[in-house]
């Protein structure tokens, strides 16, 4: 079956989306055919100094010099300490081989992550939108949602989120759309990243709503 590929341009937002076959109630009168890719690009990373940084400090390697413990503390736990759906298993095993196969870092499971992320694809659906920008303003962007999810604030954070939505479970399918967007595959593989976070919400039709969140942090 031939598919039609529709691009459409969100607000400048925090993080990248992709959507996949069958769109939400209150965008299908926007679809043109039922089975269509729709990849909807935005900035693709959001970076802010939240505290006073040294110059001098390394992003990239700053996390690597700290106590395990301190850093697993920030992050909510150690990649271990959270149990991933079979979906966010197969994400986040795809994510990394992506990686893998260019020579990058893989990235670590963040249980702090994959909690702002499943809570973002449930609300998605709770909620009734499509996008980054929430209607909670407490949790406006992913920045904010991972801001008042940690347990420490750091001095400096990248943050980037991809999203996308699919009428029924196609885990590999939507991998491989995002990989297809310019904005997505530069946020799965983005070198400065070190920690990532997979949040699947199926609802009981089928209905599949995905949140990859990715993070880089540094400072004591």
């Amino acid at each position: 079956m031939s598919r039609t590929l529709v691009h459409v341009l969100l607000p400048a937002i925090v993080g990248v989306v992709a959507l996949l076959p069958f769109v939400p109630r209150d965008l299908a009168r926007r679809a043109v055919q039922a089975r269509q890719i729709a990849v909807a690009v935005a900035p693709s990373a959001e970076s802010t100094a939240v505290a006073p940084a040294s110059a001098a400090a390394s992003p990239a390697d700053a996390d690597a010099h700290r106590p395990m413990d301190t850093v697993a503390k920030m992050l909510g736990g150690r990649p271990e300490d959270v149990q991933l759906t079979p979906e966010e298993q197969r994400l986040v095993a795809l994510v990394n081989k992506e990686r893998e196969d260019r020579g990058l870092t893989a990235l670590m499971v963040a249980p702090v992550l994959v909690g702002t992320a499943r809570d973002k694809s449930r609300e998605m659906h709770d909620l009734n939108y499509w996008g980054h920008a929430s209607p909670n303003q407490q949790k406006r962007t992913a920045m904010y949602r991972v801001l008042a999810a940690l347990a420490e604030t750091p001095k400096h954070m990248l943050v980037g989120e991809n999203l996308y939505f699919c009428g029924n479970v196609l885990v590999d399918a939507g991998h491989q759309a995002l990989m297809n967007s310019p904005s997505h595959r530069a946020n799965i593989l983005k070198p400065e990243y070190r920690y990532l976070g997979v949040g699947a919400y199926i609802a009981e039709d089928q209905r599949f709503w995905v949140t990859e969140h990715f993070m880089q942090i540094n400072g004591d």
